[in-house]
């Protein structure tokens, strides 16, 4: 179901001139589609031949190019010398950092193999979200552990190696042939659902399987509700702690209990999600650690790095206190009352309440305003005009040049 052709030959053919410099446009992959799905997604490839990284404005140029007015879908892949970069199909979004050659072809392939270009959108957009939440490729983690122990703190495990030696040849496995090398065995619940069995006598979660075109969170003909929903309601029913879903590459485990997780979102948003052809052998370790049979019984290693977790979570709180009301509210409140006093306020007690009502009133509105940004409740990263202004530019600007 894969075409490729090239740029010249295709719709581009009568604005090629208009090719913004510095790159030189390759191939043209086109994945699976349906009349009913509409036109399927395209990974446009080029090369950048400068030594600098390009530009959001010039790929926004090349994108505009090859969409050419097209209803179509259209991912940019540019090599450049640092790795491949990934532009699109939102030409409003922020590029993705470079990736390996390695990771870069994995995860176009896995793209271009998904049966619809909704469905391949969505896949794309979880490889940005993984990046955007561990910094780790195929790794997206959604408030079930903190990011940075899962970055951090699980390499640095006894059993990291181990991990990593057991899960690599587990990373060409899929469905109940995966949940089986994970240790468990396997009987039925109701007509959709596995009940896993590790080597206590005690069952330990619930699988579902989905098909390539059933998505975890949309609601489905097969189960009447969403597959996570009826995960979920399955896990409560047998009364075990975890739910696995596993969707062709992609597995992800879910809390079925209300006190698992650090990020105390609900059950349904609370998870963490492996995409297998994303893995490399040298972090492939999160699969077992976190997925397997032995991760899942009491005390095991998944427990153990959400002891972490809420650990880093509880000491990164203190820090946080102690900074905001050591270093940052004097220096503000200072900076508020000299204001107020230009303003012809008296730094008596009422003119010091007001300072402090004020710095307060700053604080918690920047506060709030980088938390949207990281939440995605503002279009940080998604908005060029926006990106312009936000708070991170400011701070990033800042960290840079911090003596301007």
């Amino acid at each position: 179901e894969i075409r490729n052709c090239d740029w010249s030959s295709d719709v581009c053919s009568s604005d090629l001139a208009g090719c913004p410099d510095g790159f030189v446009t390759r191939n043209v992959y086109a994945g699976r589609g349906d009349a009913l799905s509409g036109a399927p997604i395209e990974v446009a490839v080029a090369r950048w031949t400068r030594h600098e990284r390009p530009t959001r404005d010039a790929l926004a140029k090349l994108h505009q190019l090859r969409v050419n007015k097209r209803a179509t879908p259209v991912v940019l892949a540019v090599e450049t010398d640092g790795g491949v970069v990934t532009f699109g199909p939102n030409p409003a979004a922020a590029p993705l950092a470079p990736l390996d050659d390695a990771h870069a072809n994995r995860l176009f392939q896995a793209v271009l193999d998904e049966p619809t270009a909704l469905l391949a959108r969505a896949r794309l957009a979880a490889l940005s979200q993984a990046i955007d939440s561990t910094t780790i490729p195929g790794v997206k983690n959604s408030g079930l552990f903190a990011n940075h122990e899962l970055r951090a703190g699980v390499p640095q495990r006894a059993d990291w190696s181990t991990a990593c030696q057991r899960s690599a040849p587990l990373l060409i496995e899929r469905g109940p042939h995966l949940i089986s090398k994970l240790g468990y065995s396997v009987a039925r619940a109701g007509a959709h659902a596995l009940v896993l069995t590790g080597s206590g006598p005690r069952p330990q979660a619930i699988a579902v399987m989905l098909d390539e075109k059933e998505s975890f969170d949309t609601e489905s003909p097969r189960f009447s509700i969403s597959p996570v929903a009826y995960g979920l309601k399955m896990a409560e029913q047998q009364g075990v702690a975890w739910l696995i879903m596993a969707r062709g590459t992609q597995l992800r485990l879910y809390p079925a209990r209300v006190d698992l997780g650090v990020g105390r979102k609900g059950l349904a948003e609370t998870f963490l999600e492996v995409d297998l052809p994303y893995l490399t052998t040298a972090n492939a370790g999160y699969l077992t650690l976190i997925f397997s049979a032995d991760a899942l019984a009491d005390g095991g290693s998944a427990f153990q790095i959400m002891a972490s977790s809420a650990q880093y979570a509880v000491a990164l709180g203190e820090r946080l206190r102690d900074k905001v009301y050591e270093e940052i509210i004097p220096g503000l409140a200072v900076a508020v009352g000299n204001q107020l006093k230009e303003h012809g306020h008296e730094m008596d007690a009422d003119g010091l309440e007001l300072a402090y009502e004020v710095t307060l009133r700053i604080f918690f509105r920047l506060l709030f305003q980088v938390y949207a940004e990281d939440r995605k409740l503002l279009p940080y990263g998604e908005n060029a005009k926006y990106d312009r202004n936000a708070l991170k530019t400011v701070v990033k600007d800042l960290v840079d040049d911090p003596d301007q």
